[in-house]
């Protein structure tokens, strides 16, 4: 066994002196100290079916800090960990047969489908997609139909958004096919991701029906009496979704007052992400609308958003925003924006991150 780790320094992550300024790869933040992907390799051939099951018990709680983390702060410093644990994951998987098999793949499947989503919002979406179809072979042989829908979402998002829409829509309309076994909030979350690839394509009616017909099932999930993986498919958020397709379909001003309605209404302040893309987007309406002031008053929000998050995605529509500003950058208000903007998206480059 490598000197100085075991499976307890390797579950913990070891976040002692973790800064907030991501390494050049994305992955472990520059002022971790923990091991090293070589050094968890000679750990692996020890766990054993005995070891698995209270190996999966301490996973189970480090899976729940990195989803209350990732919501509060964003991907880029769980990456790190993540990549370590789930070696370890996948081991535990394959020796662990008999009665506590299906629990186990249960697990894995959610781990690494959360694992593809931090690389996705870290904007590696070559690791996402990988991590994403791991957790599909775990949910095909575990049979649960809800969860290989689920699954089949994340990996038309993925698709999607490493330019590959047409494909998306596909595995859209595959996980759909398990519509009558879903909950209202699964088959709200499938739709708002047929929407966004159908916007993408450009196909405005069929965008528009799925955006309507997310929101009528998201607002059914408030009912509903089952737990999912979709919680956070609100209302709110599903029509922050359908807002957001309507400006890559190029209607801004449709956009708006869905988006308006759904920054007033959102209540739940753990998303932050969340809320941050919705005021992004925001943001993104009013410029492309051609109203500047509201324009650089939600950027401005934004930018504050933002510097507490470690969140390639938010990046990304900030840069967006950057980018569709351009246009009017002679207006003093606005180049003071587009400073702003800038100053923050050049902080996530990896020139400034390898720092």
């Amino acid at each position: 066994m490598t000197a100085g780790v075991n499976f307890q320094t390797l579950l913990r992550g070891q976040f002692s002196g973790v800064t907030d300024r991501p390494d050049r790869a994305g992955g472990l933040p520059a002022g971790l100290a923990g091991p090293s992907l070589g050094e968890v390799t000679p750990l692996l051939s020890n766990l054993s079916r005995a070891s698995a099951v209270p190996v999966l018990s301490a996973l189970r709680e480090i899976h729940r800090g990195y989803v209350e983390a990732d919501r509060l702060i964003g991907s880029i410093c769980i990456t790190g960990p993540i990549k370590l644990q789930m070696p370890v994951v996948e081991r535990a998987c394959a020796v662990t047969k008999g009665a506590d098999r299906a629990e186990m793949l249960r697990f894995a499947c959610q781990f690494t489908e959360f694992g593809g989503w931090v690389f996705q919002d870290a904007a590696d979406l070559v690791c996402a997609m990988r991590w994403t179809d791991r957790a599909l072979d775990y949910a095909l042989e575990l049979g649960d139909q809800r969860v290989i829908a689920y699954t089949l979402m994340r990996k038309a998002m993925i698709a999607t958004e490493s330019g590959d829409p047409a494909r998306g829509l596909g595995i859209a309309n595959s996980a759909l096919v398990y519509k009558d076994a879903l909950t209202p909030r699964l088959r709200a979350v499938i739709l708002r991701q047929r929407s966004y690839s159908n916007a993408v394509l450009g196909e405005v009616i069929a965008s528009a029906r799925d955006a309507d017909e997310a929101v009528i099932e998201a607002v059914a999930g408030e009912r509903q009496g089952e737990q999912d993986r979709a919680p956070y498919c609100t209302p709110v958020y599903a029509a922050m979704e359908a807002g957001a397709s309507w400006v890559l379909l190029g209607h801004p001003k449709t956009a708006l007052p869905i988006l308006e309605k759904s920054r007033a209404e959102w209540l739940d302040h753990t998303q932050v992400r969340d809320y941050a893309l919705c005021v992004s987007r925001l943001a993104m309406a009013y410029a492309a609308a051609g109203d500047l002031e509201q324009a650089c008053a939600a950027a401005g929000e934004v930018v504050v958003l933002a510097q507490g998050l470690g969140s390639r995605r938010v990046v990304g529509q900030i840069d967006l925003l950057y980018r569709r500003l351009a246009r009017w950058r002679q207006d003093p208000a606005v180049a003071g924006t587009r400073k702003g903007l800038k100053v923050l998206v050049d902080s996530f480059k990896p020139e400034r991150e390898a720092g």
